[in-house]
């Protein structure tokens, strides 16, 4: 768990108020540097050359000319570090000054180890493989300071993950039988982790420079003019009348604004200081209304059009276009949201929660806040359309932004000034620090698997060992990111898992994107996975339950992944039997669990349900149409007996 923010306001006297206008201004530095990245620059290049705008290919972004890759690495590597020391304590015990001073040191080692590698581009290219004294130092200094900031923003686990895998590239000729190899000594790490454009500043660096901090960024700017109580009042405008309501308006909103932050944490911090109260008050149990807003949350991360940071990563791991994974992530997402809004409707027909009555100017109203949303309803269908017609997600984040700033002029109450601008851009920097910090550690795990071969022996290891079987694998992968799910956030674990288990699910038969698609939506679920779940955390505490109560999502989906062509990855009638089988599949699931359909269910009836969920899974037509048969014919056995029930209790007592 990361540690308490210090440093981060401008009240009070001195070094506080001293640090707290520095972290101001480096903060919004680091982020108008991405914006400027992600399209600035552009602008700038094409007033200086006169190109079209329309022909400038921003699919891929080396196609620009306005700074190079390792440039823009080492940029954001400082600036992050920089952000990280002054927000992030040394320690808790430790004496103020003493802090300052100690990362004062850090700080200016960050720089030279940034601008030692500018400064000796050309020079290190001939010396790749014999690092100097001064690349030596300043190496370890970098590696060490990556620790460091891993350690501050993200939590101890980080580091000792990390660590084991440097210790077994080190160490490796130790190391007896399969899993042991050759060994590399020092200046083979330093120059894996530092010299080169990978390890440190490998691809996940990468994809925080050029996706991560400018989603970040659209999101806080989203916020900062209001956009999370626009979600909260079209879901409240959409589901308001419907039977448990307050419940369904949170897997709404949450879904929208957890598409939009890409944090189930800030989700549940959003939303649910809203909807847990009001699904209380409509008579949900505490726990349930806590369970309901993570898994609403969570499932806000895996819904396109943002996504959360994992997706960013899984451009950088496959070099599959975002708009490939987020297209391919649609229905899967779609899929989870049905489960969850079935799981609260049959929950609310258990719990006897009636709706309210429907309002005659529902639709009207709808209306009103739809044109009321306007300014957030424009920039983010803008967002999807520049991806759709093939715009990078980089430029279509830069320009949503800029229309964001600019429609949030159109009413007075979400207008921005120089202070909401200021407090946006902070607010998404911070924000992007943890996953920043989390990519530069990871990516000495990328450099040791590349030294070692330990993906190569662990996929080898993971295919023999399932026998060949899918659905064993993706068990493992279950339990692999439960594990690191204890303690890494989201974006490490998927990185860790995807590294070593992705190419086994691929070995095995699972395409590219499903295969990362698995590890991703593991790694999500792992976040709010006993006993260190800080989503759960924060839901119970708005809720006042206990966070083992509160419940998680299905474990469903990921295997309708495996098996069938739900990720767009065949032909469309295939793809509509997919979604359709899997849809009922959860439906009946969510059914059988609660015991409630149209009515209450019986024992024959909630196993007719859960075998519906198994013929889901298996994409052969015979199942299928099974499943679908034996849907409808619960929905056939249980308007029967309504229908019976109805005429015993109009038929008048005898005598």
């Amino acid at each position: 768990m990361q540690q308490q923010k210090i440093y981060s306001t401008t009240e009070g006297p001195g070094l506080e108020r001293f640090l707290g206008y520095t972290v101001i201004v480096c903060a919004a530095g680091y982020a108008c540097f991405h914006l400027w990245l992600g399209g600035a620059g552009v602008l700038i290049w094409l007033a200086t050359t006169g190109g079209s705008f329309l022909a400038v290919d921003f699919k891929a972004f080396a196609a620009i000319p306005v700074l190079g890759v390792d440039a823009a690495r080492h940029i954001n590597l400082i600036g992050s570090t920089v952000l990280v020391l002054l927000l992030y304590p040394l320690s808790r015990e430790t004496p103020r000054h003493w802090k300052f001073a100690v990362d004062l040191v850090f700080i200016g080692l960050a720089i030279a180890a940034g601008v030692w590698l500018e400064y000796q581009a050309e020079e290190l290219i001939y010396r790749e493989s014999e690092p100097n004294n001064i690349d030596m130092f300043l190496g370890i200094c970098a590696i060490l300071l990556t620790f460091e900031i891993g350690r501050r923003a993200i939590g101890l686990p980080i580091v000792i993950t990390v660590a084991v895998f440097v210790a077994y590239a080190h160490f490796g000729d130790h190391i007896p039988g399969y899993w042991g190899h050759r060994g590399q000594d020092l200046e083979s790490l330093v120059n894996a982790f530092y010299i080169i454009l990978e390890g440190i500043y490998g691809a996940p660096l990468g994809v925080v420079v050029e996706f991560v901090v400018l989603f970040v960024l659209f999101g806080a700017f989203l916020q900062k003019t209001g956009g999370g109580d626009f979600f909260i009042d079209l879901a409240r405008a959409i589901t308001g009348p419907l039977r448990g309501g307050p419940a369904k308006t949170a897997v709404v909103a949450s879904a929208l604004m957890g598409s939009i932050s890409g944090s189930s944490t800030a989700n549940v911090v959003t939303t649910g200081s809203f909807t847990i109260p009001m699904m209380k008050k409509a008579g949900y149990p505490p726990h349930i209304a806590a369970g309901t807003e993570v898994a609403s949350s969570v499932g806000g991360v895996l819904l396109p059009p943002v996504m959360g940071a994992a997706a960013f990563l899984m451009v950088g791991l496959t070099a599959v276009p975002y708009t490939d994974i987020i297209k391919a992530a649609a229905l899967p997402a779609l899929l989870y949201f049905i489960s969850v809004y079935a799981q609260v409707h049959y929950t609310a027909c258990r719990l006897n929660l009636g709706g309210t009555p429907f309002p005659s100017d529902y639709w009207s109203n709808l209306a009103r806040v739809i044109i009321r949303g306007l300014p957030y309803l424009v920039p983010l269908v803008t967002l999807v359309w520049l991806l759709l017609v093939g715009r990078s997600a980089q430029f279509a984040a830069f320009a949503a932004i800029l229309l964001m700033i600019a429609m949030s002029f159109i009413r007075e109450e979400t207008r921005m000034g120089p202070k909401q601008f200021v407090e946006a851009l902070q607010t998404g920097a911070k924000n992007a620090l943890p996953v920043a910090a989390a990519c530069a550690c990871v990516g000495m795990i990328i450099g040791v698997v590349d030294l070692t071969g330990v993906g190569i022996k662990f996929s080898a290891l993971m295919t023999s060992g399932t026998g060949g079987s899918v659905f064993l694998a993706i068990i493992l992968v279950a339990l692999a990111s439960l594990v690191l799910g204890i303690e890494l956030p989201i974006s490490a674990s998927y990185l860790v898992v995807a590294l070593l288990a992705a190419p086994a699910l691929v070995d095995l038969g699972v395409p590219l994107i499903p295969a990362h698609l698995i590890c991703m939506w593991f790694a999500i679920d792992a976040a709010v996975t006993p006993p260190v779940c800080i989503t759960s955390y924060v839901a119970s505490g708005v809720a006042n339950s206990d966070p083992f109560k509160t419940a998680k999502g299905l474990y469903v989906v990921p295997f309708l992944m495996a098996y069938t062509p739900i990720t767009l990855n065949g032909a469309w009638p295939d793809v509509v039997m997919a979604f359709t089988s899997g849809a009922i599949g959860l439906i009946s699931l969510a059914a059988a669990w609660e015991g409630h359909f149209i009515i209450k269910a019986t024992i024959i009836e909630r196993l007719i349900l859960a075998g519906v969920v198994v013929t889901a899974i298996d994409p052969s037509g015979p199942t299928d149409y099974a499943g679908i048969a034996g849907f409808f014919l619960v929905i056939v056995l249980q308007y029967m007996r309504k229908g019976r029930a109805s005429g015993v209790e109009s038929t008048p007592p005898a005598g």
